[in-house]
């Protein structure tokens, strides 16, 4: 019995030596890092610059020099050209480019050695041009209303034509590019584009005109009309949307049976007024 009560007292005499051990083997690491960490973060691995960011693949639309158009902007705005590639920088980073306006959203940033920095984007796209009644300015906006530089667009009237065209807007873009276009009509219009989706190709659907009526806030309407590009136009009405709202099921519906609006117009010889399918009033758009 006594040989048995050594070996139990070896054993947890044992064990507790070699926890001792791990643990002054962890402490002399941590305090060796401690020490080497600022001349390690100091070194070029570990440095940031503006050779150190990747964003995701962009669209043609937004330029190719974004990294270094924000990141140009993120170094000249800090106290210190010189920084480690840390959770506060990499956090001032995401803001730099979430303010950037053909950015929607910073989806993750992720570091990793040597110096560099991954950035997920989600970029703004287009999704309707508003064509002012001068008939010359077109303003590319994405399906927020957010006004989006037009430029790559403008440069190629095929690329315009590419998009749902608005007519019928009387207000012209305040603030800057990648602010919300404060207008209702360019609200409720880019709703309704967004709405029709990529169901508006199937539709046939190549502009949106607007008619406003009344003379204030209280009695002013917005009437809303789909035309194709052959130009058969379909009274959509008000938006915003409502509840349960038939009115693009019951076009996509007459494509269905006539093989397309502008068939289902001449065959049906009649003028094509959607206001009867909106449903109950929903919350607005």
């Amino acid at each position: 019995m006594q040989n048995d009560f050594s070996s139990s007292k070896f054993r947890i005499l044992h064990s507790a030596f070699c926890m001792i051990l791990l643990l002054v083997v962890m402490i002399i690491t941590y305090s060796g890092w401690q020490r080497a960490r600022s001349r390690v973060l100091q070194s070029e691995e570990y440095r940031f610059s503006s050779t150190s960011v990747r964003v995701t693949e962009t669209p043609p639309w937004v330029p190719d020099t974004i990294v270094n158009d924000v990141v140009s902007d993120f170094i000249t705005g800090r106290s210190s050209q010189d920084a480690p590639i840390d959770r506060e920088l990499l956090k001032e980073l995401a803001g730099a480019f979430r303010a950037y306006h053909w950015v929607e959203s910073v989806d993750r940033v992720r570091a990793s050695f040597p110096a560099r920095v991954t950035i997920d984007l989600t970029y703004r796209a287009p999704v309707c041009m508003i064509l002012l009644p001068n008939g010359t300015d077109a303003y590319a906006v994405d399906r927020r209303g957010v006004y989006l530089s037009s430029d790559y667009f403008t440069r190629n009237p095929d690329d315009v034509n590419r998009y749902i065209k608005v007519l019928g807007v009387d207000s012209t873009p305040t603030g800057n590019i990648g602010d919300v276009w404060d207008d209702p009509v360019v609200q409720r219009a880019t709703a309704l584009v967004d709405h029709l989706g990529p169901d508006s190709g199937f539709l046939g659907v190549a502009s949106i005109r607007v008619e406003t009526s009344g003379t204030n806030q209280y009695n002013r309407k917005h009437l809303f009309y789909l035309r194709t590009a052959r130009n058969t136009e379909i009274v959509w009405g008000e938006m915003p949307l409502a509840t349960n709202d038939a009115r693009k099921e019951q076009l996509l519906q007459l494509v269905r049976q006539h093989g397309s609006l502008d068939n289902a117009s001449r065959e049906t010889n009649d003028r094509m007024d959607l206001r009867q399918w909106r449903q109950n009033p929903g919350p607005e758009i």
